[in-house]
């Protein structure tokens, strides 16, 4: 019987002595020296390229300013810094800092955990902390994608055309540069423009938070295929502890997957291919997850504070738009269903079909989970793989006896890739110009407040400001996230304080039913909010260009 994407495979009763194979034999075809020294030369070419924006960010010099170290200035990205921080100043737990009620550290986090302590080992800030431990899983993704496809593909040529799709790809967001001829389009209907739960270059240029997770699933997935090849214990220990160290990351991933393997043991049993590993062994990975998965819903639905932070969320955008924004590899799909359909699926290809409808539900069950969309991060991988398992035949046959095929190959896949040369050219400019940089005032007094606060102090600055406060020093603010207890009461109180028509009989009922310690104003605020500096529950403690800190004065 044929099969589609995994050539020779053998099938394999369940009373047969041998395990199932998936490529030339009883295990995926192995990797050629040759192989991994393009695998090697893609990796460094993909560093040095998202790389550039930084490089040129650190070199560059803008007065009153310094570089920030991320492209992604966003309250998520802060928010995950504030943990980095934590980490680097000798926690293996974390508190949240982004709100002001005591609690003892009970988070625990192997992403931040990590790139903290890197930052102690090294001497580096959180952000350079952050951009390393990038590099590191990009690699790690490059080799585990290229790793999966030797499971689902022997011929060489389609290894390397599904990591570059995968790891470079993009969408039709490039389009959107057709406003430099004057054309008028609304760039918000390219979500691989904006939204960074599609594509993994967009994790890999701007946020490692995301990269790090998925390059963890994805090597997760090869261990559980080779286990499912070699029916050993041992393989399917690595996939569970592979999708573990994913959810200590971001848990979503860890749902995901865990979901994708179920429902892959399902579908098996109908598989005409069968492995000798029982069912128990083979749910093994999916058992390893649930003391985490218990460990996250007491964290996050019952803790007190950080049970806070599950409340928030945003539903999946109209699937049309979602679909449409995987660009190629969404109009291939069909086509690669349809020729997939005839020729039986292979039993690799059967666990990322497995992997592409879990990831694609998750995402639109709004109604059940509310942050639902964030399973979106796993729908381009099982997606392209799915669709070079369909047309894995066309492409061969039209590369045999053919002298330009290769180079045709290399130029569709370099243009699948526009919108992210597009991503990597706007941020060199941008960070040619001068973004994505922090006013050096503000550093400076929030080195102050880390260096004359005590540890219990809270900090009320506006929600920008509270925002960034925290990955420079160890202290709490007031509110400063989306995961601050009782958020929306704080954000509403806290634009009134900063209301220059608000009393200071009502700022001060705020600082002192608070416990808050200190006040920073910031641009205009400083001149708009005046009577509060001269207050007399209030003392300027701190003055530069850009903040005056005040410091709450005992009761007399």
């Amino acid at each position: 019987m044929s099969r589609v994407g995994v050539p020779n495979a053998k099938s394999v009763t369940s009373g047969g002595h041998k395990p199932i194979g998936f490529a030339a034999g009883s295990r995926a075809k192995s990797i050629a020296r040759s192989e991994l020294n393009f695998l090697i030369c893609f990796t460094l070419a993909l560093g040095v390229l998202t790389s550039l924006p930084y490089v040129i960010g650190k070199v560059v010099s803008f007065p009153g300013t310094v570089f920030s170290g991320v492209l992604d200035h966003s309250f998520d990205t802060n928010n995950y810094l504030a943990y980095v921080r934590e980490s680097a100043t000798g926690c293996w737990l974390f508190y949240n800092p982004m709100t002001g009620e005591p609690h003892t550290s009970v988070f625990f986090n192997l992403e931040w955990l990590v790139m903290g302590k890197i930052a102690a080992v090294f001497h580096l800030q959180p952000a350079a902390a952050m951009d390393v431990c990038r590099l590191l899983c990009l690699a790690l993704l490059c080799f585990a994608v290229y790793w999966l496809s030797s499971f689902l593909f022997e011929s060489v040529l389609m290894r390397r055309i599904a990591t570059v799709a995968c790891v470079a790809g993009g969408g039709f967001g490039w389009f959107a540069a057709i406003h430099l001829f004057h054309v008028r389009l609304d760039s918000s209907y390219f979500l691989d423009l904006t939204n960074a739960n599609l594509f993994p270059f967009y994790w890999e240029l701007r946020v490692a938070h995301f990269l790090v997770a998925e390059s963890l699933i994805v090597l997760g997935l090869c261990f559980y295929l080779r286990a499912e090849s070699s029916g050993r214990w041992r393989h399917y220990l690595a996939a569970g502890l592979s999708y573990v160290a994913a959810g200590a990351c971001r848990p979503y991933d860890m749902l995901f997957v865990m979901a994708a393997t179920a429902l892959f043991l399902v579908l098996s049993y109908f598989h005409p291919v069968k492995v000798t590993a029982s069912v128990t062994l083979r749910s093994l990975p999916i058992w390893i997850c649930v003391p985490i998965l218990g460990y996250y819903y007491w964290l996050f639905k019952i803790h007190p504070v950080f049970r806070w932070w599950s409340i928030a969320g945003n539903p999946a955008p109209p699937a049309w738009l979602l679909a449409v924004s995987f660009g190629v590899s969404f109009f291939l799909l069909p086509l690669a269903a349809w020729r997939i359909r005839r020729e039986r699926i292979s039993y690799a290809g059967l666990f990322m079909l497995s992997c592409f409808i879990s990831a694609v539900v998750l995402a639109h069950m709004h109604w059940l989970f509310h942050f639902a969309f964030q399973f979106a991060t796993n729908i381009l991988i099982p997606m392209v793989m799915l669709v070079l398992i369909g047309i894995e035949k066309p492409i061969i046959q039209f590369t045999q006896n053919r002298r330009w095929a290769t180079a045709w190959i290399a130029f569709l896949l370099f243009a699948n890739s526009f919108t992210s040369i597009a991503l990597v050219g706007q941020a060199v400019v941008l960070a040619a110009h001068g973004e994505y940089r922090a006013d050096s005032g503000r550093v400076e007094a929030y080195s102050w407040i880390g260096a004359h606060a005590q540890p219990n102090d809270i900090t009320l600055a506006d929600l920008e400001t509270s925002n960034n406060l925290p990955q420079y020093i160890s202290n709490r603010v007031f509110c400063g996230y989306g995961n601050a207890v009782h958020a929306d009461y704080k954000l509403k109180a806290m634009r009134e304080f900063f209301n220059p028509r608000a009393s200071n009989d009502f700022r001060e009922d705020l600082i002192r039913g608070n416990g808050i310690q200190f006040v920073l104003l910031t641009g205009p605020e400083i001149r708009d909010l005046d009577s509060l500096a001269h207050a007399p529950f209030v003392k300027e403690v701190y003055r530069n260009t850009s903040v005056v800190i005040l410091s709450l004065q005992p009761v007399r």
